[in-house]
Parts: structure tokens; C-alpha cells; sequence
């Protein structure tokens, strides 16, 4: 009797043990397999997304180089030129989808997403279009001056694929010639002060290029920040070359744009100050930082401008009623937009309470523990799938927590391009000018606003950070966050690129470029696609349905402003093949598409 007790004893002892492993073993092997399920599934979904939009960007790159040769004429050096472009573009296209993956695996970048490479061609075809749509002879020195711009850009990009390929490690015997030709295109295309600025400035973006994703880890994808860095070189070269240089304006504009300049340098430089002296850890210190800098451009504006720069602000706004208009519309837009951010913040925030699921949710491994071991070892082995199924079930309840909260935050995030919507339109209608001088004032405000957020300055930053967190979703996992920024500078960007802006009393189609792909394309896109979108497109949760309608009402907005006298439309040939290629990329491209879709057809709308 004795002994049979404590065999019974070892076998309860031995069976609980069994049961425990099994568990764990279970578990473990459970998770290995889905972590790599899904890593595999992501990684199939990527590279079909990556294919289609490659062919996309390269039927883009195609089309426009083209357009241009066929608008210039077959001269040798815009044979060359779009040799260049084609060349470039095809070797991205044919190599990217074998060696993206090692690209994507560096820890830095924003992960699950494709490099974005291809896009290193947008900011080139941009400013090809800018040259395009200046409507000048190929011996004029405004076009000189443009042809330039685009090969200093275009010798950036080669070094950026370059760089690109260092990482993925294709190619390597070939990346001397590379970046030999990189840096020797200004010296062919361009004058020596520019072609010596292009290689400083090739330097400092190639080295931008590793410290930028390790100060701001997550924050960008390869294609993202290098079209980011692109620009910011574009402009820097406008800044030395001297805008009047680059294109004619009178003595009211180049007050202007000394006035925006100096505003976004000094918020800039300032802002790097504050990361760089950790002066960030005091509100006081912050303040001081920004003061000191906004009272030395003050003194350096009244230098350039020959007038008190705030008075100067004050007698530009009032000089004409439609600004004054267009302040008031402003304001309102502004008012409206804090008081439902606020809202929302606040009911995302007790959603996200809601969801976050009980103790007594949370599936019980022990509690059957002492029963299991009266049981024979197949009862076992079937009760080791239960917490799983429990757990399953708890799992798909959150995940349907999070996929109502995710819609939720999608139709958020659309409100947000309808309110911009209502400030860009009357805005190009009345008066581009004083838009272009507000869009660069609220993009320095943005700034000073992410870097107090992400530094968390004392007061203000946990503030920002938990109003901004009610509206980020997944590509948002960085140390900053840049879709709202990257929002602002995608409706911005055809005004801060074009020079007609500053010439043409009628806002020309081109300015509409980031209204048309942002606020009406990717807008309706959304809403059409979640409301009757059954079509997917290949690798994507886009819809067919959805793209159509974005083409659709894109052109519809065309059509109708174009026969009400607003617009003047040049091609529709070459709009409506613009509509249909960034609707395309935006069905297919993983990467930020408010930064994207702007470049995309920016060119096509330039006459």
C-alpha cells in the first residue's frame, strides 16, 4: 500500500512536469513559427509591392524623359541626360528586388517596409519638370540655369544609389565608376562654384545617410530620407546660388523669400542647437535657444530687406484684401482643427483604455494543473492545446480591438487632409504668394512643435506626445514623428519648387500637384476603397475601386476648374497619364505616399 502511495506520488510529480514542458515547448515552438510566419509573409507581401511599384516609378521615369526630349529637342546632352535617367532607373528595377532585403534588414531603417530607392529619381524628374514648365527657349539663361539644377540633382541621386548598393553589396567592383561619375557630372553640366558646392554637398549627404538613421532610428526608410535629403540640398543650392539668380523676380518677392529663408534657418539651426546642447532638459533654456535665434534674424532681415521685418509682415498681409481673407480663413481653419484634434485625442485615448484587456481575461495555465494529473498522458497532450486556443481567442478579440481602432484612426487621419484641403484651395485661388509665405511659417512651427515633442521638453513635450500619439499608426514607429510634417511639405512642395509662383498671376496647374494627389487623390481613394473596394491589387490591401474613383475625381476637379477659367490645362494627355501613374503608386508604394505622390505628379502637370 505504501509503495503503491508513492508511486503514484512519482507518476503526479513526473506527469506535472510533463504537462509544464510540453506547455512551454509548445509555446516556444509556437511563437518561433509565427514570428517567422509572418516575417515571411510581410517579406512576401513587400517584394510584390516593391515589383509593381518599381515598374511604376520606371514607366514615370519613361514617359517624362520622353516628354522632354521630344519638347527640347534630340540634342546630345538631353540624349544623355535621359540615358541617365533610364539607365539608372532600370538598374534599380532589375537589381533592387534581389538585395532590398539586406537593405531592409538594417536595424535603423523603419522596418516591414521595401528601401524606397527607386524613388531617388522623383526629385530630378522634378526639377525637370520645373524646367519644362518655365515655357522658355533651350538658349535662354533661365533654362541654362534650370539644366544645371537638374544635373546637380541628378549627380545626388547617383550617389545615393550608390550608396544604396554599398549597403546591399551588389556590385561592388562597380561602385568607384559609380561615384566617380557622380561627382564628375557638375563639372560637365555646371560652373566650378557649383560643381565644388555639389561634391561638398555629396560628401555631407553620404555621410547623412548613416548618422541620420542612427540619431532617429525607425524614422525613415532608404528612399524616404534620401528624397528628404535631396531636397533640402536642392534648396541649399537655390540659397547660394541666389534666388534672384535662378529665376527673375522683383523687388516684393525677393523680399519674400528672404523673409521664408531666413525664418526656416533660423528655426533649423536653432533646433539643432537645442538636440545637440541637451538644453532641451529645461523649458527655460528651449525658449532661450529660439529667442536669441528669432532676434538675430530679425537683425539680419532688416539688413537684407531695408525695412523692420515685423513691419514689414504686417504692411505685406494688409496690402491686399484677398491675404487679409485668406488670414481669416486661416485662423478659423486653425481653430477648428485644435478644438477637434483635441476631441479625438481624447476619445482615442479612452478607446485605447477599453481595449487593453483584464487579469481575468488572460487564460489560466495552472488552473487545471492538479486536475490533468488524475488524467492519462493523451489527455494530456490534448489539454496542452487549450491555453492556446484560449489564447487565441483572446488575440483575435484584441485584434479586432485594434483593427476598429485602426479604421478609426484611418478616417482621422482623412479629416485631417480635408481640413488642409479647405486652406490650400483658397489659398492657390486667391493668392499663391502669401500661401507660399504661410506654408513656410507653419512648416517652421512644425518643426519647433516635433523637436519639443521628441525631446520631451519639460511642460510642453508629454503634452504633444500624448495628443500626437491618438493619431500616429504604424508608420510612425520612430523617435519623430513625420507623416503629419511629411503632409504639410507633400502640399507645399510645388510651391516651394516652381518659380511660377512668384510670376504668374493665375495659379498654374503644376501648384495643384499636392492638392490633387493628397487632398482629393488619396482622400477619395480611402474613402471609395473602404466603402464599396472588393478588388485587391496584387500584394496589397488596395483596391481597384478605390484607385479608379482617386483617378476620377482627380480629373473631375481638373475638368471643372479648367472650364470655369481657374485652370489652364496645356495637355490633358499628359495630366491624365500623371492621375493614373501616382494612383498607381499610391496603391502600391509602402513608403510615406504624402511625401511621394506630390513629386509623382508634379512633372506631369508642369506645361
Amino acid at each position: 500500500m505504501t509503495s503503491s502511495f508513492f508511486v503514484m506520488k512519482d507518476t503526479t510529480f513526473y506527469l506535472k512536469l510533463f504537462y509544464h514542458e510540453n506547455i512551454k515547448i509548445y509555446k516556444d515552438v509556437n511563437n518561433k513559427l509565427g514570428d517567422s510566419r509572418r516575417e515571411l509573409a510581410v517579406t512576401k507581401v513587400v517584394n510584390m509591392e516593391d515589383k509593381w511599384n518599381n515598374l511604376v516609378v520606371f514607366a514615370v521615369t519613361s514617359y517624362l524623359v520622353t516628354k522632354y526630349i521630344l519638347t527640347r529637342g534630340m540634342l546630345w546632352e538631353n540624349i544623355f541626360l535621359a540615358a541617365v535617367f533610364l539607365t539608372e532607373c532600370f538598374l534599380l528595377l532589375i537589381l533592387t528586388r534581389q538585395n532590398d532585403l539586406a537593405v531592409r534588414q538594417v536595424k535603423n531603417y523603419r522596418p516591414r517596409c521595401s528601401s524606397g530607392v527607386i524613388f531617388v529619381v522623383l526629385v530630378p524628374l522634378a526639377l525637370l519638370g520645373t524646367s519644362g514648365a518655365l515655357g522658355i527657349s533651350n538658349s535662354s539663361q533661365d533654362h541654362e540655369t534650370m539644366f544645371e539644377m537638374v544635373w546637380l540633382s541628378l549627380s545626388l541621386s547617383i550617389v545615393l544609389v550608390t550608396k544604396y548598393f554599398s549597403e546591399a553589396r551588389v556590385l561592388c567592383g562597380l561602385l568607384p565608376c559609380f561615384l566617380i561619375l557622380g561627382f564628375a557630372l557638375p563639372w560637365i553640366f555646371s560652373t566650378p562654384r557649383q560643381a565644388v558646392l555639389m561634391g561638398i554637398f555629396n560628401v555631407i549627404v553620404w555621410r547623412g545617410m548613416d548618422l541620420i538613421p542612427s540619431a532617429l532610428p525607425k524614422s525613415f526608410t532608404f528612399g524616404e530620407l534620401a528624397v528628404v535629403l535631396q531636397l533640402i540640398v536642392s534648396w541649399a543650392c537655390r540659397l547660394v546660388s541666389g534666388v534672384s539668380e535662378v529665376y527673375e523676380i522683383d523687388e516684393d518677392d525677393l523680399k519674400l523669400m528672404w523673409f521664408i529663408n531666413t525664418v526656416l534657418i533660423s528655426v533649423s539651426t536653432a533646433t539643432l542647437i537645442v538636440c545637440l546642447s541637451g538644453s532641451y532638459s529645461s523649458l527655460v533654456a528651449t525658449s532661450a535657444v529660439y529667442v536669441c535665434h528669432a532676434g538675430i534674424s530679425l537683425v539680419f532681415l532688416h539688413s537684407q530687406i531695408r525695412e523692420q521685418p515685423l513691419l514689414w509682415l504686417i504692411g505685406y498681409i494688409f496690402k491686399s484684401c484677398p491675404r487679409v481673407m485668406l488670414l481669416v480663413i486661416f485662423i478659423l481653419m486653425l481653430a477648428f482643427a485644435l478644438i477637434w484634434t483635441t476631441v479625438q485625442g481624447l476619445q482615442s485615448q479612452v478607446q485605447l483604455r477599453q481595449s487593453k484587456p483584464c487579469d481575468s481575461d488572460t487564460p489560466q495555465m495552472n488552473s487545471k494543473t492538479d486536475k490533468s494529473t488524475r488524467r492519462n498522458g493523451n489527455d494530456l497532450l490534448r489539454e496542452v492545446d487549450e491555453p492556446s486556443q484560449e489564447s487565441s481567442r483572446t488575440i483575435k478579440g484584441l485584434d479586432s480591438n485594434m483593427e476598429a481602432r485602426r479604421n478609426n484612426l484611418i478616417e482621422t487621419r482623412k479629416i485631417f487632409h480635408l481640413f488642409i484641403l479647405l486652406v490650400y484651395v483658397p489659398g492657390l485661388l486667391l493668392d499663391p504668394t502669401f500661401l507660399l509665405l504661410s506654408s513656410g511659417c507653419v512648416f517652421g512651427v512644425f518643426i519647433i512643435l516635433e523637436a519639443s515633442r521628441a525631446l520631451q521638453v519639460p511642460l510642453i513635450g508629454k503634452l504633444l506626445d500624448d495628443v500626437q500619439r491618438s493619431f500616429v499608426d504604424e508608420r510612425d514607429q520612430g523617435v519623430v514623428f513625420l507623416t503629419h510634417i511629411y503632409l504639410l511639405a507633400g502640399l507645399s512642395l510645388p510651391l516651394w519648387i516652381s518659380p511660377n509662383v512668384l510670376t504668374a498671376d493665375l495659379a498654374p496647374l503644376e501648384l495643384y500637384s499636392g492638392v490633387l494627389a493628397l487632398g482629393i487623390g488619396d482622400t477619395i481613394a480611402c474613402i471609395a476603397g473602404r466603402a464599396f473596394g472588393r478588388i485587391r491589387w496584387p500584394g496589397t490591401k488596395k483596391t481597384m475601386e478605390g484607385t479608379a474613383s482617386s483617378v476620377l475625381a482627380q480629373l473631375a476637379f481638373v475638368a471643372v476648374t479648367s472650364s470655369s477659367g481657374l485652370l489652364t490645362v496645356e495637355s490633358y494627355t499628359s495630366v491624365t497619364v500623371g492621375i493614373v501613374l501616382s494612383g498607381l503608386v499610391e496603391a502600391f508604394t509602402d513608403q510615406i505616399d504624402n511625401l511621394i505622390l506630390p513629386l509623382v505628379l508634379y512633372p506631369f502637370l508642369c506645361s
